[in-house]
């Protein structure tokens, strides 16, 4: 088996729309006064590319670099911090990964690699960490095809 890379997306402060977004309806559909800051990531593990093609797909396929930021391996987090993602259901079809594989075969000439990917949520808040949290997730994942996922790097 080859190795997995992974790598974190997340939006540059000014470009966070989706994560003001998720914070403004946290506040105000949730009532959650007490959340205060929200990052949405995109995960993505990947299987079959080499460090150099990875390194030719991560600024063309992976990310916009003038308004992202891209993390290898570890994503910086807080203390303070709730993290958790999210995944679609084994089975379920999910666009971004096929997206992203169909980009490295162009890339590459075969089709040998692999993507899955993630929605990793990052969310500042005070209080009870078990009651924000459960009641955030549900608000987010859909259970008619979405999972928590694991925080794990796959080996």
């Amino acid at each position: 088996m080859s190795k997995v890379y992974r790598v974190y997306v997340e939006k540059k402060k000014a470009y966070g729309v989706e994560a003001n977004e998720l914070l403004n309806n946290i506040q105000t559909q949730l009532k959650m006064s007490n959340v205060t800051a929200a990052s949405v990531v995109n995960r993505y593990d990947l299987q079959g590319v080499s460090e150099d093609v990875l390194k030719q797909g991560i600024p063309t396929i992976l990310s916009e670099p003038m308004v992202d930021d891209v993390y290898q391996e570890d994503f910086p987090k807080n203390e303070d911090e709730a993290i958790f993602a999210i995944e679609f259901l084994p089975g379920q079809y999910d666009q971004r990964a096929d997206s992203c594989e169909q980009c490295f075969a162009i890339l590459t000439g075969n089709t040998s690699a692999k993507v899955k990917c993630a929605r990793v949520f990052a969310i500042t808040f005070a209080g009870n960490k078990d009651d924000v949290l459960n009641k955030i997730q549900g608000f987010l994942i859909n259970p008619v095809d979405q999972r928590l996922a694991s925080l794990d790097k796959p080996e």
